[in-house]
């Protein structure tokens, strides 16, 4: 009776998200920068924001796109640390060290909430939002992926100043409700 509505097609799609530059390459679309801006202020103030992955076939806009997250999440005073897919844990435990040289009780730990959770407290007594940056977050395990949203997950519950920017390929959407079901009411999945 009403029709079916056309859904957005991927070159709509992708005017939404880049614009033409007149040289023909493309540029950013500044409404990213600032959703992305709007979400480390509010997580730092105390009330955490959905974590975003963005996803799409082209590997090159989804790194442009975190660069540009992470300069703009410097200017703003967050501490930025870009994660390792390719050794993952150990990134995370590397970056819990860097960020928390005044706290003890970090060597100790191996399971990623922990590590997240440590990483978090620390960062709301110093007044701080941490802003993890990751590329390619397809090509982690299942119970890689399956630790990171549930370290995510617990960080919001305790309203803890983190919030993580991810890219992957499409397969991610899959992957990580395999890994968690409530990974969809966890994260806000962007198409590029």
């Amino acid at each position: 009776m009403y029709g079916m509505l056309n859904p957005l097609t991927d070159q709509m799609r992708r005017s939404i998200l880049f614009s033409k530059e007149r040289g023909g390459g493309s540029v950013l679309n500044p409404e990213l920068i600032q959703e992305a801006k709007n979400a480390i202020l509010s997580t730092q103030s105390g009330y955490p924001q959905r974590s975003v992955i963005y996803y799409g076939e082209c590997r090159s806009e989804k790194m442009e796109l975190l660069n540009c997250i992470e300069s703009m999440a410097n200017a703003v005073g967050a501490l930025c640390c870009r994660v390792d897919t390719s050794s993952f844990k150990k990134t995370f435990i590397e970056d819990a060290m860097n960020l928390l040289k005044n706290d003890i009780e970090y060597w100790l730990l191996t399971d990623l909430t922990d590590i997240l959770v440590c990483i978090g407290k620390s960062a709301k007594r110093s007044k701080k939002v941490v802003c993890f940056l990751s590329a390619d977050l397809h090509l982690l395990s299942t119970k890689d992926l399956g630790e990171l949203i549930s370290a995510i997950h617990r960080c919001n519950q305790l309203r803890l100043p983190i919030i993580l920017f991810g890219t992957g390929h499409t397969k991610i959407l899959r992957s990580a409700g395999n890994a968690r079901s409530y990974a969809e009411r966890l994260f806000e999945f962007r198409e590029i």
